[in-house]
C-alpha cells in the first residue's frame, strides 16, 4: 500500500542518517540513499565554497570527490541520480552555493501575487510554483519538464499582475 511504501522510505531515510552509511546494507530502498547522499554532496560542496557552490554542472563532480575512497563508491546505489543532484532544490543549492539558492528563493518571493490582491494570478503563480516544489522532491534538471516554460511564466504572470494594477489604479 502507499503507507507501506512511504514508511519504507521514511525508515530509509532515518536508518541512513542515523548511521551515517549511504550503503544498500543500511537500506534497500534507492530513493532515500539518492536523496541523502546527494544532499549530503551539496552540504559537502556548500562547506568547500560556501557562496557560489561548484558551478553550473559541478554537482556531477563534487559527488565523485565526496564519495572518492569510500566504502560507499563500490556500493549498488553509487552515482544513483549523480547527475541530476536527486532534486532541483539540491542542485541549486549544490551548484550555486548559498548566494544562488537565496537568489532561487527570493525569485518566487519577489514574483508572488496574493490571493486578495488578483484570484486569477494567484492561482497561476500557485500553479507554477507547485512545479517547483515537485521538483524539491524528485528531478534535478534545469530543463526538463518544462522548467524554463514554468519559470518564464510565473514573470510573464507577475508583469501582466502589475501592468493591470497600474491601468486600474
Amino acid at each position: 500500500t502507499r503507507v507501506e511504501h512511504f514508511a519504507n522510505r521514511y525508515e530509509g531515510m532515518k536508518s541512513i542518517i542515523l548511521a551515517q552509511d549511504f550503503s544498500s546494507t543500511t537500506t534497500n530502498n534507492g530513493t532515500a540513499v539518492s536523496f541523502v547522499s546527494n544532499l549530503d554532496v551539496a552540504l559537502y560542496t556548500i562547506r568547500e565554497s560556501p557562496f557560489f557552490g561548484s558551478g553550473l554542472g559541478g554537482h556531477e563532480t563534487m559527488y565523485g570527490r565526496r564519495f572518492a575512497g569510500t566504502l560507499f563508491e563500490k556500493d549498488w546505489f553509487f552515482e544513483l541520480n549523480r547527475k541530476s543532484a536527486h532534486s532541483l532544490s539540491i542542485r541549486i543549492l549544490s551548484e550555486l552555493g548559498v548566494l544562488g539558492f537565496l537568489a532561487f528563493i527570493l525569485y518566487f518571493i519577489m514574483h508572488r501575487v496574493k490571493r486578495k490582491e488578483n484570484y486569477f494570478h494567484f492561482v497561476v503563480f500557485l500553479a507554477c510554483l507547485s512545479h517547483f516544489l515537485c521538483k524539491s522532491l524528485k528531478l534535478g534538471g534545469f530543463i526538463d519538464y518544462g522548467t524554463p516554460f514554468f519559470f518564464c511564466l510565473i514573470m510573464v504572470n507577475y508583469s501582466i499582475f502589475i501592468n493591470q494594477r497600474k491601468v486600474g489604479s
